[in-house]
Formats: structure tokens, sequence, C-alpha cells
């Protein structure tokens, strides 16, 4: 009997959202997240009364690491003010919050 092996390693991911950075931030800041297997995801920015701010993904997206640049607008492209926000990733049966603070 002979044993097979693969041909080539296959990254294992897992969905994650990590911290922003810089945090705090002014006038942007870095999410990087990750996916765990090909699928819809979303990220959010809410405020701190729970209004949705900025849609910054909502699509399929393959299993892998992701980066995005948030430059502190909302949807309509208005600066925000200065504060506490959170940004929700939503990917299959995961949901993770993170919180930002963007100063001027």
């Amino acid at each position: 009997m002979t044993a097979a092996s693969p041909i080539e390693d296959v990254p294992k991911f897992a969905n994650r959202l990590n911290a922003n950075a810089p945090n705090p931030f002014n006038p942007r800041t870095k999410i990087d997240y990750e996916v765990g297997s090909a699928g819809r995801v979303t990220l959010r920015v809410f405020d701190v009364r729970g209004k949705a701010v900025r849609l910054l993904v909502d699509r399929e997206l393959d299993a892998g690491r992701y980066r995005l640049t948030w430059d502190g607008t909302d949807d309509r492209g208005r600066r925000l003010a200065s504060g506490v926000y959170f940004c929700r990733m939503e990917a299959a049966n995961f949901v993770q919050i993170i919180r930002m603070a963007l100063i001027k």
C-alpha cells in the first residue's frame, strides 16, 4: 500500500476580523480580515448608537486574507465626527465586532 501525499500545501483560513491599525486613527485605518471558506462576507461600520454609517464589504469572497482601508467617511463620502465606531464582520454563521476610535 502506498500513502498519498499532497502535491502542495493548501493554507487553512478561519473567519477572523483583526484589530484595525492604527487605532486610534486619523484620517484612515487599515482593517485586516480572514475568510474561512468561500461565501458572502459583509463588513459594516456602526456608530455608538448602533446606526450603520458605512458599508465596506458586501460580496462573495474566496477563502483567504484580505485588507481594506477605511477613510473615516460615511456611505455618502462625508467625514465622520471624532468618536468610537464599531466594525462588524458577518460571514456564514460568524459575527465579530471590533472597536475603532476616530480622532481629529
